[in-house]
């Protein structure tokens, strides 16, 4: 299964539900080409703290953009769907953290 492991250390950053109460969420700003980005739709993102800790939040992507305007302009959003499922998991991969993101494409 596709999955992208990020680490969120900006907590102006962390993931926000698109409407009161969603569980649908949008999450930025990544910079990764968005062709990469695209290829992981329908698969899982995954949120850490650090390398060395579980994910403490995730879901579904469902769509991904770049960011047109403002400070983040040309940097990747993800749309997801929240799940628990994606809480307290490790990337398969542990080594390949490259600085803040790891890309799981099995």
């Amino acid at each position: 299964m596709k999955a992208i492991h990020l680490i969120q250390n900006n907590s102006e950053l962390l993931p926000k539900p698109v409407a009161p109460g969603s569980q649908t969420f949008e999450s930025g700003f990544w910079a990764l080409p968005i062709e990469k980005a695209k290829a992981f739709i329908g698969g899982s993102i995954f949120f850490h703290e650090r390398q060395i800790s579980p994910s403490f939040f995730g879901g579904i992507i469902k769509d991904c953009w770049v960011q047109q305007d403002g400070e983040w302009k040309g940097r990747v959003v993800f749309k997801f769907d929240a799940s628990a499922s994606h809480k307290g998991i490790r990337p398969q991969n542990p080594d390949g953290w490259n600085w803040v993101m790891n890309f799981d494409e099995n």
